[in-house]
């Protein structure tokens, strides 16, 4: 039995190639109507988004990100906002008092969570409709307040992730799909089994290092590049975004 949804998923890719062609306005109203209807945390609706198609803006964006080359040759890039400042705007002109001090644990991971279902809404209601797209995390860890200035973001507002979107490059569609690991080293029943999941992070390491091989592209491995995330991660950095942001503890 075909089901286009499995179908969609079994063959989706990030693409980072670009033709130039446009995505249209009907397009994109539809993508992100879409992406209103799925799931979020306690239905706070605690995001709200910013869909950038100004190529000057995108370039800067593009920058923010870490000179990512496929945002600054998307056609729009949508940013994911948590999105706090209505809710304390909204509370404020009913005449209730809040504690704007709402930096936590359970409110960034609940951003996040809804933030994670609404990019791959994007990115899969793109595909459908014949677009390509990548999911930024850049928008978050690399220049994070520079991105709130040119979007003119408020207190207690800031990006997640970020979703590119354009019309994919012909050899893009026709580019093996990238491996992923195996189902057994990942998938467990009943009980977790940790052998098998360091097993299958090596076994994928190797796997990938083949497919980067046969397209003959050089790249660090997977091992290195979890080595190099785990030790890179700047705590001190984002808790300052936050506090800048107005998350105070």
């Amino acid at each position: 039995m075909s089901n286009e949804i499995i179908k969609l998923v079994g063959n989706r890719k990030s693409v980072r190639n670009f033709s130039g062609g446009k995505v249209s306005e009907k397009d994109l109203e539809l993508i992100m109507k879409t992406v209103l209807r799925m799931p979020n945390s306690r239905n706070l609706q605690q995001l709200s988004f910013v869909v950038v198609q100004d190529k000057e803006k995108i370039q800067k964006l593009a920058e923010y990100c870490g000179k990512q080359k496929q945002v600054a040759t998307a056609d729009a890039f949508v940013i994911i906002l948590g999105d706090y400042s209505k809710f304390i705007g909204s509370l404020k002109s009913k005449g209730e008092e809040i504690n704007e001090n709402i930096f936590s644990t359970s409110v960034i991971a609940n951003m996040f969570g809804d933030a994670g279902i609404a990019a791959s809404t994007i990115d899969l209601v793109g595909n459908s409709l014949g677009y390509g797209s990548t999911i930024i995390g850049g928008v978050f860890s690399v220049a994070p307040l520079e991105i709130c200035k040119l979007l003119k973001l408020p207190k207690h507002t800031f990006p997640l992730l970020g979703v590119t979107l354009g019309v994919p490059e012909e050899k893009v569609k026709n580019a093996p799909l990238k491996p992923r690991t195996n189902f057994d080293n990942v998938v467990f029943f009943e009980e977790y089994d940790e052998s098998k999941a360091v097993e299958g992070v090596v076994e994928y390491d190797e796997e990938l290092n083949k497919y980067w091989e046969s397209i003959g592209v050089q790249l660090p491995s997977h091992l290195d590049v979890i080595k190099s995330y785990l030790s890179g991660i700047n705590n001190e950095f984002l808790t300052e975004f936050m506090k800048e942001q107005g998350f105070k503890k």
